[in-house]
Protein backbone atom coordinates (compact mmCIF):
# COMPACT_ATOMS: atom_id res chain seq x y z
CA UNK A 1 0.00 0.00 0.00
CA UNK A 2 1.35 3.38 -1.01
CA UNK A 3 1.47 5.87 1.87
CA UNK A 4 0.60 8.76 -0.45
CA UNK A 5 -2.36 7.02 -2.04
CA UNK A 6 -5.71 8.66 -2.66
CA UNK A 7 -7.33 6.59 0.09
CA UNK A 8 -4.69 7.57 2.62
CA UNK A 9 -5.27 11.21 1.70
CA UNK A 10 -9.00 10.82 2.30
CA UNK A 11 -8.33 9.18 5.67
CA UNK A 12 -5.92 11.97 6.68
CA UNK A 13 -8.36 14.65 5.47
CA UNK A 14 -11.16 12.97 7.43
CA UNK A 15 -9.11 12.96 10.64
CA UNK A 16 -8.20 16.63 10.23
CA UNK A 17 -11.84 17.45 9.39
CA UNK A 18 -12.93 15.71 12.61
CA UNK A 19 -10.31 17.66 14.57
CA UNK A 20 -11.55 20.90 13.03
CA UNK A 21 -15.16 20.07 13.85
CA UNK A 22 -14.25 19.18 17.44
CA UNK A 23 -12.23 22.37 17.91
CA UNK A 24 -15.12 24.44 16.57
CA UNK A 25 -17.40 22.78 19.12
CA UNK A 26 -14.88 23.54 21.87
CA UNK A 27 -14.63 27.19 20.75
CA UNK A 28 -18.42 27.58 20.58
CA UNK A 29 -18.73 26.45 24.19
CA UNK A 30 -15.63 28.20 25.55
CA UNK A 31 -15.24 30.90 28.16
CA UNK A 32 -13.88 33.17 25.42
CA UNK A 33 -17.16 32.83 23.52
CA UNK A 34 -19.18 33.64 26.66
CA UNK A 35 -17.02 36.71 27.35
CA UNK A 36 -17.30 37.90 23.76
CA UNK A 37 -21.07 37.43 23.86
CA UNK A 38 -21.23 39.90 26.77
CA UNK A 39 -19.98 42.65 24.45
CA UNK A 40 -22.00 41.59 21.41
CA UNK A 41 -19.29 39.60 19.63
CA UNK A 42 -18.84 35.93 18.77
CA UNK A 43 -16.36 33.68 17.01
CA UNK A 44 -17.16 32.72 13.44
CA UNK A 45 -17.87 29.00 13.17
CA UNK A 46 -16.03 28.72 9.88
CA UNK A 47 -13.03 31.03 10.27
CA UNK A 48 -12.74 31.54 14.07
CA UNK A 49 -12.56 35.29 13.51
CA UNK A 50 -14.54 37.82 15.52
CA UNK A 51 -18.00 38.66 14.25
CA UNK A 52 -20.62 41.03 15.55
CA UNK A 53 -23.64 39.28 17.00
CA UNK A 54 -27.14 40.17 16.03
CA UNK A 55 -29.78 40.66 18.70
CA UNK A 56 -31.70 37.54 17.61
CA UNK A 57 -28.61 35.37 18.19
CA UNK A 58 -28.71 36.01 21.94
CA UNK A 59 -31.77 33.88 22.63
CA UNK A 60 -31.40 31.52 19.66
CA UNK A 61 -32.88 28.08 20.45
CA UNK A 62 -30.33 25.31 20.91
CA UNK A 63 -31.78 23.20 18.10
CA UNK A 64 -31.08 25.99 15.59
CA UNK A 65 -27.48 26.21 16.72
CA UNK A 66 -27.07 22.45 16.46
CA UNK A 67 -28.62 22.41 12.98
CA UNK A 68 -26.33 25.25 11.86
CA UNK A 69 -23.25 23.43 13.18
CA UNK A 70 -24.21 20.16 11.48
CA UNK A 71 -25.03 21.98 8.25
CA UNK A 72 -21.68 23.81 8.16
CA UNK A 73 -19.67 20.63 8.70
CA UNK A 74 -21.69 18.39 6.40
CA UNK A 75 -21.50 20.94 3.59
CA UNK A 76 -17.72 20.81 3.84
CA UNK A 77 -17.64 16.97 3.95
CA UNK A 78 -17.52 16.48 0.13
CA UNK A 79 -14.24 18.42 0.12
CA UNK A 80 -12.71 15.35 1.75
CA UNK A 81 -12.85 13.68 -1.68
CA UNK A 82 -10.14 16.11 -2.80
CA UNK A 83 -7.82 13.96 -0.69
CA UNK A 84 -4.36 15.50 -0.24
CA UNK A 85 -5.55 18.93 -1.35
CA UNK A 86 -8.01 18.90 1.58
CA UNK A 87 -5.21 17.83 3.91
CA UNK A 88 -3.11 20.77 2.73
CA UNK A 89 -5.98 23.25 3.15
CA UNK A 90 -7.06 22.03 6.60
CA UNK A 91 -3.51 21.59 7.90
CA UNK A 92 -2.51 24.98 6.47
CA UNK A 93 -5.41 26.70 8.22
CA UNK A 94 -4.52 25.05 11.54
CA UNK A 95 -0.84 25.91 11.15
CA UNK A 96 -1.65 29.51 10.21
CA UNK A 97 -3.77 29.90 13.38
CA UNK A 98 -1.05 28.41 15.60
CA UNK A 99 1.70 30.58 14.06
CA UNK A 100 -0.49 33.66 14.38
CA UNK A 101 -1.02 32.89 18.08
CA UNK A 102 2.73 32.41 18.62
CA UNK A 103 3.52 35.77 17.02
CA UNK A 104 1.21 37.64 19.42
CA UNK A 105 3.19 39.83 21.85
CA UNK A 106 3.46 38.47 25.39
CA UNK A 107 1.49 41.37 26.87
CA UNK A 108 -1.43 40.82 24.49
CA UNK A 109 -1.20 37.06 25.06
CA UNK A 110 -1.67 37.62 28.81
CA UNK A 111 -4.79 39.68 28.14
CA UNK A 112 -6.11 37.06 25.73
CA UNK A 113 -5.48 34.40 28.38
CA UNK A 114 -7.77 36.34 30.74
CA UNK A 115 -10.46 36.54 28.04
CA UNK A 116 -10.16 32.81 27.34
CA UNK A 117 -10.07 31.57 30.93
CA UNK A 118 -11.82 33.98 33.33
CA UNK A 119 -15.46 34.95 33.63
CA UNK A 120 -15.14 38.72 33.17
CA UNK A 121 -17.59 41.55 33.58
CA UNK A 122 -18.64 43.85 30.74
CA UNK A 123 -16.30 46.61 32.01
CA UNK A 124 -13.33 44.23 32.30
CA UNK A 125 -13.87 42.93 28.77
CA UNK A 126 -14.08 46.46 27.36
CA UNK A 127 -10.93 47.44 29.27
CA UNK A 128 -8.99 44.42 27.98
CA UNK A 129 -10.09 44.93 24.37
CA UNK A 130 -9.15 48.60 24.56
CA UNK A 131 -5.74 47.69 26.00
CA UNK A 132 -5.18 45.17 23.20
CA UNK A 133 -6.05 47.88 20.67
CA UNK A 134 -3.53 50.18 22.36
CA UNK A 135 -6.16 52.80 23.23
CA UNK A 136 -5.66 55.45 25.89
CA UNK A 137 -7.00 54.21 29.27
CA UNK A 138 -8.44 57.68 29.90
CA UNK A 139 -10.94 57.06 27.07
CA UNK A 140 -12.38 53.95 28.75
CA UNK A 141 -15.77 55.52 29.49
CA UNK A 142 -16.07 56.77 25.89
CA UNK A 143 -15.22 53.31 24.54
CA UNK A 144 -17.74 51.69 26.87
CA UNK A 145 -20.46 54.15 25.86
CA UNK A 146 -19.67 53.67 22.15
CA UNK A 147 -19.96 49.90 22.57
CA UNK A 148 -23.29 50.23 24.38
CA UNK A 149 -24.56 52.51 21.59
CA UNK A 150 -23.37 50.00 18.97
CA UNK A 151 -25.25 47.24 20.80
CA UNK A 152 -28.39 49.40 20.95
CA UNK A 153 -28.18 50.14 17.21
CA UNK A 154 -27.89 46.40 16.47
CA UNK A 155 -31.13 45.77 18.33
CA UNK A 156 -29.88 44.65 21.73
CA UNK A 157 -32.09 45.73 24.65
CA UNK A 158 -30.86 48.60 26.84
CA UNK A 159 -30.56 46.18 29.75
CA UNK A 160 -28.20 43.84 27.86
CA UNK A 161 -25.21 43.04 30.14
CA UNK A 162 -25.72 45.76 32.70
Amino acid sequence: MDILSYETGIAAAFLIWLYSAAMTMVNINSQLERNLNKVGLRLSWTTSRLKEMLADEVDCPKYKRVFKYVFIYWVSAPLLLLSWFSVAVYAGAIAYQKIKDLRTPAEARARLWRLRNLDLSFDEIVRITEEIKGADPANFENAKNELRESLRLRGFPDTFNL
